[in-house]
């Protein structure tokens, strides 16, 4: 599929875009900030409450537990030798798996975990 070329736009056409633009990322670091509090807010009201799931109007919520691994470098390449450690520089864990299980991996490094709130739709009663 062929490039189209850029129309040109007025300069009041441009500084209208450019504010409209300025003013929705405004809005969305606003958005994402108030995002991440009533989400921290969910998640310790679902702890505190002992539950997994809920529901609100029109969408649940599901508290999962996550785990990342981080592998120590060191004794990673002591574990794999010259050759594997190469092909994984980084150490990264997703290159490391093909080496290892999670278990000697997990024995390597350091696996964290944190809870992390789900959130799908719900479909309205009696509706499509």
């Amino acid at each position: 599929m062929a490039k189209t070329k850029p129309k040109k736009v007025s300069p009041r056409e441009l500084a209208g875009r450019i504010s409209r633009l300025g003013n929705l990322r405004l809005e969305k670091a606003s958005v994402t900030a108030a995002e991440r509090q009533l989400t921290d807010s969910v998640r310790e009201a679902m702890e505190a409450n002992g539950v997994d799931q809920a529901k609100g109007n029109g969408f649940s919520a599901t508290l999962a537990t996550v785990a990342s691994l981080t592998v120590n470098v060191a004794a990673f390449r002591k574990k794999a030798g010259p050759t594997k450690f190469m092909k994984c520089v980084r150490v990264d864990v997703k290159a490391a798996r093909g080496f290892f299980d999670d278990r000697t991996l997990a024995k390597l490094g350091t696996v964290a975990k944190s809870k992390k709130v789900r959130i799908s739709a719900v479909p309205a009663k009696g509706g499509r």
